[in-house]
């Protein structure tokens, strides 16, 4: 069995990961052996899934507001507004094991009963740029897990995040800021 991604339009590798869900492309005997059931199954989920999707068009700029910060562990949700419109979703964030923070959208977890999940919402490749960049503004890069190259001792989870700060000091200046009540940041979609 090989492992495909289901997504209908081309998109590049890392919006195809975080749009769609993966379902396997089975052999002519596999296939054979489904019944007409499961296969009507299929493509009623893929029919309600493109359904129920929420797409959004390019917004002329984003901003990140109502931000809540784990300041231990770099996780946490903010709001967006999409121009002046307020998008539906709070968006939750985490730090990657790179060091940099990424957000995720809701998902379809088991739609109708499929075993398989998807992306609820749809955003155009200029729109995720921009919240990853005003996301990455506000929350400085740290250094990724592994083997530090200036000190030469390990990185992981339970090291704690400011010895992690490339920059301890402008660290602390962007966690302060960003803890403000009312702090917002915003990033033309052009700019990203």
């Amino acid at each position: 069995m090989v492992v495909v991604s289901a997504c209908g339009s081309p998109l590049p590798t890392e919006r195809r990961q975080r749009s769609c869900f993966h379902v396997p492309i089975l052999s002519h005997q596999e296939d054979a052996a489904l019944s007409d059931e499961a296969k009507s199954h299929a493509e009623q989920v893929w029919d309600w899934v493109e359904e129920n999707l929420e797409r959004y068009p390019t917004p002329r700029c984003v901003t990140l507001y109502g931000f809540e910060i784990d300041c231990e562990k770099l996780r946490g949700a903010f709001n967006v507004m999409l121009d002046e419109q307020a998008f539906p979703h709070r968006l939750n964030f985490d730090l990657g094991v790179c060091g940099r923070v990424g957000f995720q959208l809701p998902m379809f977890v088991s739609p109708l009963g499929a075993p398989a999940s998807c992306a609820a919402v749809e955003l155009t490749d200029p729109t995720d740029s921009a919240i990853s960049k005003a996301l990455l503004t506000t929350i400085p890069k740290v250094l990724g897990l592994g083997l530090n190259r200036k000190t030469g001792r390990g990185i992981d989870w339970r090291t704690p995040i400011l010895e992690r700060a490339v920059d301890a000091e402008a660290f602390l200046q962007a966690r302060a800021k960003a803890s403000v009540p009312g702090y917002s940041i915003t990033v033309e979609t052009g700019d990203a």
